[in-house]
């Protein structure tokens, strides 16, 4: 009886994990001006990041992802202007208090070249 209350107590502790792929987006926001040149920019690096939030007892959620600004700030984090090869999934994990929902990124980070410094929203 002690091994499996001792059991129980470690599956509700350590919890569980599921992941939901998402999608593949080539940018998060348009290189081109407004009359369709592309601008030019340099790849700063690559990013694993992401945004989450907890949903107590799987019920009350305490906060929201936003996939637009999470990328926004992913981008901004690392100090270049936009994303682009980016691959997106769901994780979610499971304890015994709820449910902690996160939206992890995998992208290359780039800055706009100062000719086109005017981020395109």
């Amino acid at each position: 009886m002690a091994k499996l209350l001792i059991t129980c107590v470690v599956f509700l502790i350590v919890g569980g994990c599921a992941v939901t792929p998402i999608g593949i987006e080539p940018t998060s926001q348009q290189l081109a001006d407004k009359q369709g040149n592309n601008k030019s920019y340099q790849i700063i690096g690559t990013v694993e990041d992401g945004d989450g939030y907890l949903n107590l007892f799987g019920i009350i959620p305490l906060g929201e992802i936003n996939i637009n600004d999470t990328f926004k700030d992913i981008a901004k984090k690392r100090g270049g202007d936009a994303l682009i090869n980016i691959r997106y999934w769901y994780r979610s994990s499971y304890y015994f208090i709820g449910i902690y929902n996160s939206l992890e990124v995998k992208a290359d980070v780039i800055k706009f070249n100062d000719d086109y410094s005017e981020v395109v929203e």
